[in-house]
């Protein structure tokens, strides 16, 4: 991959020139995603795509409430990564946890800015987790690929599972979320009780030039009658890319799927919108957990 690493997009002003990233795109792209996970550029235009979404944040200024939230529960959270930096993020504590609910945000979202949508899913007796991806936000001073977020998730998940009184253990994937866990799963030696995409895509858009074996369509599992995936019939972020994840999971493996047409990209929605396919979720666990917990 390295000879696939060394251009920028943006250096590349011809006609002639763009045809040559495109065959060269499609060379990237027709190489496999490494079976151990290391830190370089996976996606060609990896570098260029990241600067757009930085620049998308939509409150890099955003800030945490601690003094508001802290003796609700919330508290700061990190963790070491494989290539020995720190993820920063936060925790909403349940009061008496019967495992963790770990989120993955959308490509230009901060943990201060969503944070507070998901408090309410402790109540259900989860210790809710969420961070910032490296190079954005707290953990901004680390190099962001996708192979690292994807390295840096498997760790964390890794981690949680071991923690002994975390009986159950879930997922909430968004947008980009979805195809982050979707690898991160792949390889882990311990179980993932339940899992929640919402506005994920069936695949990394084309124009990205990453391999096709990162793509979520292609990782499901035999079984998942556990997932929830909630989309719109066409979202108006990632088009119809959105329901077919759902739709080939829900024929696949058993997911269940709630396609609405009056859906967006999510926390881009409409306030209704956005409580009810939230409330969808938090059903969707409370079932899980209690499941789990009579078992």
């Amino acid at each position: 991959m390295s000879y696939c690493k060394r251009y920028n997009v943006n250096n590349w002003n011809s006609v002639l020139n763009w045809m040559a990233i495109v065959l060269l795109g499609f060379v990237c792209h027709s190489l496999s995603f490494a079976g151990e996970i290391g830190f370089g550029t996976i996606c060609f235009t990896e570098s260029a795509l990241i600067d757009a979404y930085k620049a998308a944040i939509y409150d890099p200024q955003a800030q945490i409430d601690w003094a508001k939230y802290s003796a609700d529960g919330l508290e700061k959270d990190s963790f070491v990564t494989k290539d020995g930096k720190t993820i920063h993020g936060i925790v909403w504590k349940a009061i008496e946890p019967k495992g963790y609910l770990l989120i993955a945000q959308g490509t230009s979202m901060l943990a201060a800015e969503i944070y507070k949508r998901f408090r309410e899913f402790r109540d259900v007796g989860l210790d809710v987790y969420l961070y910032d991806y490296r190079g954005y936000g707290e953990s901004g001073d680390i190099e962001t690929t996708l192979e690292g977020i994807v390295s840096d998730y498997f760790v964390r998940i890794s981690e949680l599972n071991r923690i002994p009184a975390y009986k159950g253990h879930y997922l909430f994937g968004i947008s980009l979320g979805g195809v982050i866990f979707s690898n991160a799963i792949k390889g882990l030696q311990e179980e993932i009780h339940g899992v929640i995409f919402d506005s994920v895509p069936h695949a990394v858009p084309w124009y990205a030039f990453c391999p096709s074996e990162i793509d979520p369509i292609k990782l499901l599992p035999v079984s998942c009658t556990s997932w929830l995936i909630i989309g719109a019939s066409r979202d108006n972020q990632i088009g119809r890319r959105a329901a077919k994840l759902a739709e080939r999971a829900s024929e696949y493996c058993g997911a269940q799927a709630k396609i609405e047409p009056h859906f967006g990209h999510i926390f881009m929605d409409n306030r209704n919108n956005t409580e009810e396919r939230m409330t969808a979720a938090k059903s969707h666990l409370e079932l899980l957990v209690g499941t789990q917990s009579n078992e």
